[in-house]
């Protein structure tokens, strides 16, 4: 079988030789044949964006050039769950299984899809904590201030100026200038009270 192996290392003071040689040890007891390695000098907190060879990773997965990933462990491949499942999921959908040796997850055996979805409804949850405590903190800020979002940006006053000059005929520049807000906001105050 065609592998690719992934290592990743946070700072150029670390070395990943031994974890290199350790995965190419797997893979020759396993008869894998390895086409690719994929090595990195990169925070594992950093977007996919910012890391040269995982892309490089999913782009081989997506030509068909490996059928299966081998890492040490998948905090090499992903620091957060949501980007970890998206990775994952990218390349289930090229067709290409994970083999991460420290947590034993094969996602080619049905345990390992197994443990995939599982992560997946980790991610889930993860999500919706997050949401709730969101929610849970504007809701607090609301009840003890009475308000959330940006300050009105035209006060009470100036809106009812802007509707007695209009009654009084003054055009929408006229009352702008008046009033001193942007002809905008006037057409917005005049159009919303309609």
């Amino acid at each position: 079988m065609k592998v690719g192996i992934l290592s990743r290392i946070s700072t150029s003071s670390q070395s990943n030789e031994s974890g290199l040689e350790e995965l190419k040890s797997i893979c020759e007891k396993l008869d894998y044949e390895i086409v690719e390695e994929y090595v990195e000098v990169v925070s594992g907190s950093k977007g996919k964006e910012d890391r040269s060879e995982l892309k490089r990773m999913l782009s081989d997965c997506k030509k068909g050039k490996i059928k299966k990933l081998i890492i040490w462990e998948l905090s090499r491949l992903g620091r957060s769950l949501p980007h970890l499942v998206n990775t994952l999921q990218e390349m289930k959908d090229s067709g290409v299984d994970l083999y991460s040796v420290r947590e034993g997850i094969d996602t080619s055996t049905s345990m390992g899809k197994t443990m995939f979805g599982l992560i997946g409804v980790f991610s889930e949850f993860e999500l919706e904590v997050r949401k709730d405590r969101v929610q849970r903190g504007i809701e607090h800020y609301r009840k003890k201030h009475n308000t959330w979002g940006r300050k009105k940006s035209i006060t009470d006053e100036q809106m009812d100026q802007c509707h007695g000059l209009r009654k009084s005929g003054l055009s929408i520049r006229k009352i702008s200038s008046e009033v001193g807000i942007s002809i905008g906001s006037v057409s917005k105050v005049l159009n919303t009270c309609l």
